[in-house]
């Protein structure tokens, strides 16, 4: 693969059976449950389990694993061509720090 090529998920999860209660320890009703992977799918997670989160719980998650998948991993995740749901807003370049004798600057090259 190219570094200008985008790869998209092609691994179909495994899917576990329902939980019926969040998971986060809140006793929430069955019906408003929604499903949650396992590991996220931008670390190529392939488990979800069905029902086993509250959606305001959810949001929770799905908002650090967001900031961590895009911020904190995003290059990496870039550099290596992990799968990504939205190929078209993957990084292409990054920001480095780089030290010349005392000086300290900052940046941006391509992955």
């Amino acid at each position: 693969m190219t570094t200008t090529e985008q790869q998209t998920y092609t691994i179909r999860p495994a899917v576990v059976s329902p939980i019926g209660k969040c998971m986060y320890g809140d006793d929430h009703a069955a019906h408003d449950l929604s499903k949650e992977h396992v590991l996220p799918p931008g670390l190529s997670g392939g488990i979800i389990l069905t029902k086993p989160s509250y959606g305001k719980c959810l949001d929770k998650t799905s908002t650090f694993e967001t900031a961590c998948l895009r911020d904190d991993f995003g290059m990496a995740r870039a550099h290596e061509s992990v799968p990504a749901r939205r190929p078209s807003e993957r990084r292409t370049h990054g920001k480095v720090l780089v030290y010349e004798g005392e000086q300290e600057s900052v940046r941006e090259v391509p992955l």
